[in-house]
């Protein structure tokens, strides 16, 4: 996949098929749009091009930003999975919001190639979204370039979007997230040092450094599988604020089963299956010893249970 972070895109005698959006999560719906991207480039023998944003345009637009489902460089690595041709991450800047939608469509996606334009449902380009449905077909019919929209994906009767998944991650509640993700929810970062609670209890946990503008799940503990090195390790993790040692800094911490080494400063994802159980204060650290050594047998369970329905 070709990366750029800014126009104008060189030339490609293919031209491009191009869709514009934050596309945060990367979800069913949006892996529908991507989909009907690629088959639109393989038949015209043009480049499926996704054109995104560094940071969500709330932001500038509105001062606050929502959490992300996705961070840049997950983004990036999930198209990448998907074989997109091109992904142009552009910076969200004041001169971008007062861009009207025939100016963006003229200056830069036409010059730089577009013959296919692929829109989701709530799509809106341009300066105060001007840039709707209505318009952007009048824009095709004029400068001579297709559009299309692509439909809501839907589960349980209902449109998926990134909105429905925060909520659902807020609750802890992993199965919908997966649902409608179409993968496990995921989330990853440096090894580094924290209390060592954990290791005094007999389970170690690796401490995580998570990127600031990521969406964890609501507090609590869940079973899941760790990725270390390109290894995929069955693992519990706790989120949240350890009150059973009065912390009062969340935290994102993973206990790998079976494994011990020392791995500060190395790189790890969690990937989450099932939330076990809230998180609870208890009296003494006995009492969390023997609580976190049921969590560890549920998580066995419950990760052997899943790996019996795969087959």
């Amino acid at each position: 996949m070709y990366l750029f972070n800014d126009f104008p895109l060189p030339k490609h005698h293919g031209g491009r098929v191009i869709t514009v959006g934050v596309f945060d999560g990367l979800h069913i719906g949006h892996q529908l749009l991507l989909s009907f991207l690629k088959e639109k480039a393989e038949a015209l023998g043009a480049f499926a091009t996704v054109v995104t944003f560094n940071s969500h345009p709330d932001a500038l637009l509105y001062g606050i930003s929502p959490l992300l489902l996705t961070t840049t460089e997950e983004k990036r690595d999930i198209l990448q999975s998907m074989a997109i041709d091109e992904l142009l991450s552009l910076d969200f800047t004041t001169e971008l919001a007062a861009t009207d939608a025939e100016e963006f469509i003229r200056d830069e996606l036409l010059q730089s190639g577009m013959c296919e334009l692929v829109a989701g449902p709530d799509f809106a380009l341009g300066k105060g979204r001007g840039g709707t449905f209505e318009a952007l077909e009048r824009l095709a019919a004029d400068y001579a370039f297709g559009f299309h929209r692509i439909d809501h994906a839907l589960w349980r009767n209902k449109p998926v979007s990134s909105t429905r998944i925060r909520e659902a991650l807020d609750k802890g509640d992993m199965h919908a997230v997966s649902a409608m993700l179409g993968r496990l929810y995921s989330a990853g970062g440096t090894v580094v040092k924290g209390r060592m609670a954990g290791r005094g209890l007999g389970f170690p946990t690796a401490n995580l450094s998570v990127a600031r503008e990521k969406l964890l799940p609501a507090n609590g503990v869940y079973a899941g599988y760790a990725i270390l090195d390109g290894e995929r390790l069955p693992a519990v993790a706790n989120i949240g604020f350890r009150p059973t040692f009065g912390s009062s800094e969340r935290s994102f911490e993973v206990h790998i089963i079976g494994f011990s080494g020392n791995i500060y400063g190395r790189k790890l994802s969690m990937y989450i299956v099932e939330r076990l159980r809230d998180e609870e204060a208890f009296a003494d650290p006995l009492l969390l010893q023997r609580r976190i050594s049921l969590d560890v047998e549920a998580a066995r369970a419950k990760l052997a249970d899943i790996k019996i329905k795969e087959q």
